[in-house]
């Protein structure tokens, strides 16, 4: 029997995945999000950048059972040396409470691969903060960049240009001998002409099924122009995105 596995966007680089058994956010800091009341729901944060990650998991309505697969970044303790201040507030200690719990938070760094939730999660490197993570459910393998990309800044000096995009390119070296199926990755339009770098990229070395842009935040029209101009290019799907709340429909 086929099983359907409804993918929502919500904004910026985040997403919600709703399988029949389990619900999974990604990157989450506004859109249209309930929470289910009939399945579990894990959160995902792949750095601690305030476009990738708010508080707000931790208290929202229906996260009092939720667990997290976060980077290592998010919510450190601040230290001068001498004295390790735990908490502001009671708010921020019942937040740490749940990050510092093995039974509800995996924390990872590049390199990391952890079976957590009966999903296996793979941590790699970034090319800008925190992580990017390959995790697999119902036999579909799903990567989610979080800011791993070409950062070629269209007014950086060439040697910094370079350095971007060999560091990004060793990311790749490491996560090609792995499957990817949907690829989540930013289409960000203030690298101009150099945004289209980082994703063809990614799909010409990962051959993913589906590509799903994400990092462009108010400025959707990339993404139709992205597939206007390279979809005869690849055999990857390459998805539009219209609007937050859009849903796009997986049969596996």
């Amino acid at each position: 029997m086929s099983t359907v596995i409804t993918l929502t966007y919500l904004y910026n680089s985040g997403f919600s995945l709703d399988f029949p058994d389990r619900f999974l956010v990604v990157d989450y800091v506004q859109g249209p999000l309930a929470l289910p009341k009939d399945k579990p729901t894990t959160f995902i944060v792949t750095h601690a950048h305030s476009d990738h990650y708010t508080p707000r998991i931790f208290t929202m309505e229906g996260a009092h059972e939720a667990t997290y697969v976060l980077s290592t970044d998010v919510e450190e303790s601040p230290s001068d040396g001498k004295f390790i201040q735990l908490s502001r507030t009671q708010e921020e200690t019942r937040r740490k409470k749940i990050i510092y719990n093995p039974d509800r938070t995996l924390r990872l760094e590049p390199g990391d691969s952890e079976s957590f939730q009966g999903i296996q999660w793979t941590a790699f490197g970034s090319t800008d903060q925190g992580i990017s993570i390959l995790f697999e459910v119902g036999g579909i393998s799903f990567f989610h960049a979080g800011d791993l990309n070409a950062w070629k800044w269209p007014d950086w000096p060439v040697e910094d240009q370079d350095r971007e995009v060999s560091d990004f390119m060793e990311v790749l070296d490491d996560l090609e001998n792995f499957p990817v199926d949907i690829l989540f990755a930013p289409l960000d339009p203030r690298l101009e002409a150099n945004a289209f770098l980082g994703p063809m990229a990614m799909i010409q070395r990962l051959k993913p099924q589906m590509f799903i842009p994400m990092h462009f935040r108010e400025k959707m029209d990339i993404t139709q122009f992205f597939k206007e101009h390279y979809q005869d290019q690849t055999k990857t799907f390459l998805t539009e995105i219209t609007g937050k709340g859009q849903q796009i429909r997986i049969r596996s």
